[in-house]
Formats: structure tokens, sequence, C-alpha cells
């Protein structure tokens, strides 16, 4: 006998009907492309039974399922009765043996499983192929007592085609063995830090409610927070440019800014007066570029970029490509990949063929050769799944999400057929008495992939010569250094991907070719997200995030600065990846962490300070908001607007350029708009202090006055 083991129960079913068909009571024999059809009655059986019976390879198999963990690493309590009370737990509590536990409402259906697994002659592991699926099945595996051998079935897809192939070839057990202890050690991690540096950070705090640390949501946290005090502490500088505006002989114009950023607005002024009006176009460059195609999509990248294009939150897109995927209109969601194996193209071929058929994608495909861009194809960037793309099955009917998401993944595929485009950039330097001022245009004059993504808006300057005069009319633009943005979910997303790199100045191919381990992975950074704001470390501000008092002060207060690291824990991945590739020990990775852990908790013991209580109620002031009105109310880290989660963005940070203000001095800000002389700020380039005034524009923006 055969038993067939696979995460949930709709997978079960698809499994079943691929590999054999699913009997009825009355004879009917329902294949794969009749289970819609034939649900109820096969769920019926399924129900009863905990499994499904069919034949496999001419033998007697059951297929049956988990509701994904049936097991989890026991809590403190589950040690200890007295571990209730926090006070009690010996710090850091590090096990002998790390011992599993049944989850709720599971009992039954592990006893079937348990039952077939101990009479089969083999097991096939078919739960999903990533680290969290060999956890699940390693965990049942164990808690079964099973010494049946089993082997491994991978499949990408949930088409009939995928999973005849995936069952006709199996593997080893021994293939399954790097990823499952990956998982065991990922779990593992995450448990002693979790457990112990929330036990110790919650006892030796002064909080109201549990000071919540992880490997991986605390590093996240403390990288919204930095961004939120970057906010704070920017001062706006004003400074001027000058902008001309040319005419050609035959009433054409054209714009060109000079380089220079001057303090002042008088000396802008100045500079304009020594300008005849008179230029002559002195150098022109152009290039033409080729454009590549964007890169397919791993789960990250899908996330980065549903979140700027339709709003949707990380987690959003994933369980929308999840239900894509278990449609089997696409491939494995939670990939890191973004290419494709090199023997992919016949699948592809039947992809695009498929698709063909919509009318929002026939156009792009019918009559055009396939023939691919290699770059998209590389069995180098791939470690187990590859990027999210179409099946050769086509949709019948989609939710809004579900057709936007679904648009994304195919446009992706077919603009792999198609040729780079082809861009003209120009840049024209304009002079006037020595003065240079330049203008930069742009123009698609090759379309390639872009008919299928859509061509951006030209740039049209007119067509000049080097030696043309012009006339020049010129204007001083007042302008203000802007403070970094907050992050949006897709930014954030973007930033865990790429860990201690700069994130802002990458694009989603950037991403693609980093070839690093992030913070988290692509199957748990949107739960990581998720359990920021269920924890009430985050909230939104209308599209961004922005850390909550309570989540400013666990970072601040948390004295344990490798954990609040991004570095840190893009190396944890990166050897959990290694435990994977066979590169890395798994008994010392655990100790290494098992160590830390123990380093961990003394720190906090000794050296936890700060105020964590979350304050129920700011301090509340008689002052209104300059922007919107509203009251502004006393924070711990200066004041702010109360109508922020409006999207009201007024705020002054207390400390400014190492001056720390006083009440009084900003409650003058806003109500004046202006303070008097204050001394003490320190450059944060030159490190010298300085004294100014602080003044403040109808938009609340702060900035130094040295009239």
């Amino acid at each position: 006998m055969i038993t067939i083991l696979v995460e949930k129960p709709d997978m079960a079913r698809k499994i079943a009907a691929a590999l054999d068909g699913i009997k009825l009571s009355d004879g009917t024999v329902v294949t794969f492309s009749q289970l819609s059809k034939y649900e109820k009655a096969v769920m019926s059986i399924q129900t009863k039974n905990g499994y499904i019976p069919i034949k496999f390879k001419g033998q007697d198999c059951a297929v049956t399922h988990s509701y994904g963990h049936l097991f989890s690493l026991c809590a403190l309590t589950d040690y200890d009765e007295d571990y209730k009370q926090w006070k009690n737990v010996d710090l850091p509590f590090i096990p002998k043996h790390y011992r599993l536990k049944g989850l709720p409402n599971t009992a039954k259906q592990f006893a079937v499983i348990k039952g077939l697994f101990n009479k089969s002659d083999l097991i096939i592991n078919a739960t999903d192929w990533d680290r969290e699926g060999e956890a699940i099945f390693s965990y049942i595996y164990e808690k079964a007592e099973c010494k049946t051998p089993y082997k491994r079935a991978y499949y990408h897809s949930m088409t009939e085609e995928e999973f005849d192939h995936a069952f006709n070839n199996l593997k080893d057990s021994a293939d399954a063995k790097p990823g499952e202890s990956a998982g065991r050690c990922r779990a593992i991690a995450d448990w002693l830090i979790g457990i112990n540096c929330t036990v110790a950070a919650t006892l030796h705090s002064n909080a109201n409610s549990v000071v919540s640390v992880g490997r991986v949501q605390t590093p996240t946290l403390a990288m919204i927070v930095q961004r939120e005090k970057s906010i704070r502490d920017f001062v706006s500088k004003t400074y001027y440019v000058p902008k001309a505006t040319f005419t050609t002989p035959d009433g054409q114009t054209y714009i060109g800014t000079n380089d220079t950023k001057f303090d002042s607005e008088k000396d802008a002024e100045l500079f304009l007066k020594e300008l005849s009006g008179r230029g002559t176009v002195t150098d022109i460059k152009s290039e033409i570029k080729k454009v590549d195609a964007p890169s397919l999509y791993s789960l990250s990248i899908l996330q980065i970029e549903a979140n700027s294009k339709f709003g949707y939150s990380a987690n959003q897109t994933l369980e929308i490509a999840q239900s894509l995927y278990e449609k089997g209109y696409t491939t494995y969601p939670r990939t890191n990949s973004a290419y494709l194996p090199e023997d992919y193209k016949a699948a592809a071929d039947r992809a695009l063929t498929a698709i063909s058929v919509l009318p929002e994608y026939g156009p792009f495909i019918i009559g055009r050769p396939k023939t691919y861009n290699k770059k998209y194809f590389n069995d180098a960037k791939i470690e187990s799944h590859f990027a999210i793309v179409p099946t050769h099955v086509v949709p019948e009917k989609l939710t809004e999400s579900e057709r936007n998401i679904y648009d994304m993944i195919c446009r992706s595929l077919i603009m792999t057929i198609y040729p780079p485009a082809k861009v003209e950039k120009v840049k024209i330097i304009t002079s006037d008495s020595g003065n240079d001022f330049v203008t930069r245009g742009s123009a698609v004059i090759e379309k390639g992939w872009m008919e299928v993504s859509g061509v951006p808006k030209d740039k049209n300057i007119p067509v000049l010569s080097e030696g043309d005069k012009v006339k020049g009319s010129y204007e001083v633009v007042e302008k203000k250094t802007e403070p970094p943005k907050r992050y949006t979910q897709g930014d954030l997303i973007k930033a865990m991907v790429a860990a201690d790199k700069d994130a802002d100045a990458m694009d989603c191919k950037s991403l693609a070719e980093l070839g690093v381990e992030g913070i988290g992975r692509e199957s748990t950074r949107a739960s990581i997200i998720e359990t920021l704001y269920k924890r009430g470390y985050i909230e939104n501000s209308k599209k961004s995030i922005m850390p909550t008092p309570k989540g400013i002060a666990l970072i601040d207060g948390l004295p344990l600065e490798e954990i609040k690291s991004a570095h840190l824990t893009a190396m944890w991945e990166s050897k959990l990846s290694d435990i994977e590739r066979k590169k890395e020990d798994p008994d010392a990775f655990v100790k290494d962490i098992e160590s830390l852990t123990k380093k961990w908790c003394d720190i906090i013991r000794n050296e936890m300070k700060g105020d964590f209580r979350a304050p129920s109620v700011l301090e509340k002031s008689d002052l209104k908001c300059p922007v919107c009105g509203n009251a502004v109310r006393k924070t711990p880290w200066g004041y702010g607007c109360s109508n922020y989660k409006a999207g009201c963005k007024f705020g002054i940070n207390r400390n400014i350029c190492d001056k720390k203000l006083t009440d009084k001095q900003i409650e003058t800000l806003i109500t004046k708009g202006e303070t008097k002389e204050i001394k003490g700020f320190k450059s944060k380039k030159t490190g010298k202090e300085f004294s100014a005034k602080l003044t403040m524009d109808k938009a609340g923006k702060v900035s130094f006055s040295f009239k």
C-alpha cells in the first residue's frame, strides 16, 4: 500500500483525480476536469475517511491530507506549568530536546495519517516544496513514530500534467533532508529568540503589555522606526535654482536648468542679472539605449509592483497569487527566483499558446515567433521554485483582484518573446554669458516589449543643432530639500529583500539580480508585516506605514543592537539557505543561536531601560495644527498632529541637530511661525555648533533662518 500526504484537503482531491480518478459509490469515476462538478460527493468520501482511496502504479493508495501544520514546537508551559507566570522562567530557557505538540482540532486527522503511515509500504511526501512543507511532513512523520520509507514529489503547478510528471519522477527522501533541516532550524531559532527575549524584555521593563521581540519582526520594525526618525529629524532647507525658457527662431520652446543651488534668493537674482537673454546651443549628446523588459516575477517583486499599481498589501498579493496557483492558473507563488529553467521554453510555448485565446493577450502573441530572450532562462539563478508564470490552463472566472494579478503575470511572460526597446536620450547644453543650462529629452524609437506593457510618454524637445541661437527668459525657482518618504508596503518588502543594501536606489530588476538573502523569506515577509500591525507596533498613514509610540519605545529601549540589525538577520537567512545547500551544519547553527540567546538575555537583564508603557492617550495641548487645524498633541518625541491617521504629516521633533528644544520654543514656532535665535545646534557635516532661528512655512516644514 502507498500513502500520499499533502498539505490541504483540496490538494488531495486534485492529486487523487489526476493520478487515477476518484470512484464514487454509484460507480462514477471523477476525473481531474470533473472535480468541480462532483465536489460535494468527493468531499463526502474525504470527510468520512480522512483520505481518498485510489490506485497508483497498480497498488492500493490513500491520498490523505493535513491542515497545514498539525504540530508545532512546545510552548513554555508545556515544559513546566509554573512557567505560566513568566517570573518563574529561569532565563534563558533552552530545552535539552525541542519537543512537539499537536495543534488544536487536529488529533482526529493525525490518527488517520498515523494509521495509514504505519501500514503502508511506501509514503510519498507531496507537501509544498519549501522549508515549511518539509517541516510539516517531518513533524508528522516523527510524531507517528514511523519507519516506513518515503519518497518526495516535486511539482511547480497544480495541473494534471504536472502532477503526472511529479509522481512518475519521485525523488529519494535524502533529497528532502536539507530542506527539512533548514525548516526545523528556522523554527528553533524563532522559538529561542522570540520566547526568551520577549519574556526577558517584558520582565525587565515597565511595560503594561507584552514586549514582543522576534528574529525577523524586530529588525523590520527597526527599519520603520529609523525611517520615521529620519523624517522627524529632518530640517528642510530652502534653496533657489535658476530656470530658463528658451525659444527657437521658429517659436518652439524648451526648458533648461542650471545646476547651481543658491542659499539665498538675492544671490540667485544677481546671477540672473549676469545673463544677456541670448543663448547658444553649445553641446548636443544623443545616445540610443537598448532597454530590456522587466524581470519575471518572484513573490517579492510581484508584491512590490502590485502595491504600487493597485495598493494591495503584501498579504493580499500573496493570497491572490496562492488562489491563482491552487486553481491551476499560475505556478507556485512563494518563490524567490525571477528566472525560468533553461528547458522550460516548451512549457512557456504551451502557456502562451493557451492564453492567446484571451482577447487581451492574443494580439501580442498570435503570429509572433516565440523567440525568447535567453536572459530570463537561467538554471544557475534557481534553487527550488522558478519565477511565477501562467500555466496552460486558461481561467474561466476571476475576481477583479485575481484578474489584476493574473494580468501582471501573463504580460511578464509575453514580454520575454519581444526584443528590447530602443530609447533615444538627448542632453542639450545651452549657454548664456558662459553659464550652462541643461535640457534632457527622451523618445522611444523602437517599442519592443513596450508594446505589451505600454509606452511611456516621450519627453520631446525641439530639433536643434550646435551653434543655434535662441532667446532666453529666466526666473528663480524656490525649492526645498525633502525628507525621506515613509515606507509603503511595497517599499518595505523591497527594503526587507535588500536588507543592508540601499533599497531606495534599486528597481525590481536590480532586486532580481541581488542573489543575497534578505530579512525573512518570500513565504514569511507578508505575515511579519501583519504581525507588526496586530501587535500595535505600526499603523497606516494613508498608504504609508508609520511606527506607533509603542513601536518606537520598543526599538529605543531594547538594548540589543544586533537583533535590530538587518545585516545579522540577513546573515541568518543566508546560513539557513546554506543548510539547504548542505554547506552549513544544522547543529552548529542551533548552538550559535543558543549561545546568542544566552548573551542577549544577560544584556536585557542588565541594560534594559526606557519607558515602554504604551500611552492610551497622548498628552493634550491647546495648540492647533498649522496644516489642517486639528489639535496638536505632545508625544514622547516632540509634538504632532492628532489627525495623523487621516494623513496629516505635521510634526516637530524635540531634537534637531543635537539640540533639544524646550516646550516653549516649540510652542512659539507653532503659534508664531518663528523662534528667537537658538544656540547649540550642531552641523552634521562639520560637527561645529551654530546658532539660528527656526521658521515654519504654511505646509508645516521647519527650516533654519540665519537672518
